[in-house]
């Protein structure tokens, strides 16, 4: 029998590409071999399942001859910042201090950090425990070191590494 195409059904967000060395005639009792690559980065930002059908279609007839359910499990990356107690208090001029700041990783996979990531006078110097484990708890720690009289702040563009890239947003005063 000789297979002319396989298809998998595509679902709102998650893109399916089908390699395979079609077509190709299989022999009775020998396997053929199809590979899936699947880009669920518009797939929203919780984790989910989803259940896409496997076609195949043969040469010589119009209709499928093999249908296979797919179960995929799409694990997403994503944290929150614990801001509340996140405040830089005025600084003395040539003085250093250092916030902790808590993170939690409220996706289905472990992150982890670069460091340290320096932003003109503010530098997150680590995040203990790297790499963050689903659903774990971290400490990150954002320095300070003025060495002028006046207000500063800082937008921190943290990338994790699934690719997400986080926002964190901090200012002080120096006096």
């Amino acid at each position: 029998m000789l297979f002319r195409s396989v298809v998998v059904e595509q679902l709102a967000g998650v893109r399916i590409n089908v390699t395979s060395s079609m077509p190709r005639r299989i022999l009775t009792f020998r396997r053929d071999t199809v590979r899936l690559s699947i880009d669920a980065s518009g797939a929203g930002s919780t984790s989910q399942r989803i259940s896409p059908r496997l076609t195949v279609y043969s040469n010589s007839e119009r209709d499928s001859i093999f249908v296979q359910p797919l179960v995929i499990s799409i694990d997403k990356a994503d944290m929150r910042f614990d801001t509340a107690n996140y405040v830089f208090p005025k600084q003395k001029i040539y003085r250093s201090t250092t916030q902790r700041l808590g993170v939690t990783n409220t996706g289905m996979v472990p992150l982890q950090f670069q460091n340290p990531i320096v932003r003109n006078k503010f530098s997150i110097d680590s995040v203990s425990p790297n790499p963050l484990a689903a659903g774990g708890t971290a400490t990150m720690y954002v320095r300070f070191a003025g060495d002028t009289v006046g207000n500063y702040s800082e937008i921190f563009r943290i990338a994790d590494s699934c690719g997400n890239i986080h926002t964190l947003t901090t200012s002080v005063e120096v006096a």
